[in-house]
């Protein structure tokens, strides 16, 4: 199998992307494609994989650049053009199904009123929220 990861390389983000990404898929070999040396901070997290094989390869020199808005812009259009007529599929997120490395479902349910002013602050439809204790946005506050 070969996963194509994202370009998100830098920042805690990227680090923690890719980390989880190896730590779930376990994978033989890991093929970094770089330019110059821009992953080798990643690279350095497959240390403690021991069976990880480490190839790098140069990226194609007439390869173009894109900036992160343009990447983030193609990717949505990717995904939708993917999943374009698939049918919705409803999964009951009852007490039956654990979810792992995710806060959901651990704070308390925010009402509609935060909701909507999250939707504004986000500029996006928000239709659950949660208030964790370590929060440190107090909705009813701004």
């Amino acid at each position: 199998m070969l996963v194509d990861t994202t370009g998100a390389v830098t920042g805690e983000m990227g680090r923690m992307l890719k980390a989880a990404k190896l730590d779930l898929l376990c994978p033989d070999y890991v093929v970094a494609l770089q330019r110059e040396d821009e992953v080798e901070h990643l690279l350095r997290a497959t240390s403690h994989h021991p069976k990880v094989r480490v190839l790098r390869a140069p990226a194609l020199p007439g390869g173009r650049r894109r900036s992160r808005w343009e990447r983030a812009f193609l990717r949505r259009e990717n995904f939708a053009h993917h999943f374009a007529g698939c049918e919705r599929e409803t999964i009951c997120l009852d007490n039956e199904v654990t979810l792992r490395r995710t806060f959901f479902r651990t704070g308390e349910i925010c009402d509609c009123k935060v909701r909507s002013r999250l939707s504004d602050v986000l500029q996006d439809c928000v239709v659950h929220a949660e208030l964790l204790p370590e929060c440190f946005w107090q909705p009813w506050r701004a």
